[in-house]
């Protein structure tokens, strides 16, 4: 979970990872294993994964509550 004490600013850039499985609109899953860098974090979490090396692709999740990640420290 995280914490309402972070603002928004201050949550774009750093690395985070859902709680459970989550999929987006364009069907595509990431699980508790993926590690995602927050892109925004009004009306809900904006997330995006990694570029998977093999294809390139990587996934976007919007309007994702703060209670369904957890921050990565380091």
């Amino acid at each position: 979970m995280i914490s309402r004490k972070h603002k928004a600013d201050e949550l774009v850039g750093k690395k985070c990872r859902p709680v459970y499985s989550i999929r987006n609109g364009a069907g595509m899953v990431i699980t508790p294993d993926t590690v995602c860098t927050i892109v925004s974090a009004h009306y809900g979490v904006e997330i995006r994964t990694e570029k998977c090396p093999c294809c390139g692709m990587y996934a976007i999740i919007s309007r994702i509550p703060r209670e369904d990640l957890e921050l990565i420290e380091g």
